[in-house]
């Protein structure tokens, strides 16, 4: 990957995990609605090794 792409792919995960932390989880908490799992393939056509990138890990924590 060439520097430009590597800088939109890590701002595409950031911005995801800023929508889910920032809007998508506070909006389901003041409905009073608990969010159990995120569905996801965890597909490596997304995220290459499942055991190294960053969102897989989070995904993992939260």
């Amino acid at each position: 990957m060439g520097g430009d792409s590597m800088r939109e792919y890590l701002y595409a995960i950031l911005t995801a995990a800023d929508a889910l932390n920032d809007r998508v989880m506070p909006f389901f908490d003041e409905q009073g609605v608990d969010i159990l799992r995120i569905l996801t393939d965890r597909g490596t056509e997304f995220c290459g090794r499942l055991d190294k990138h960053p969102y897989q890990l989070y995904l993992q924590l939260h």
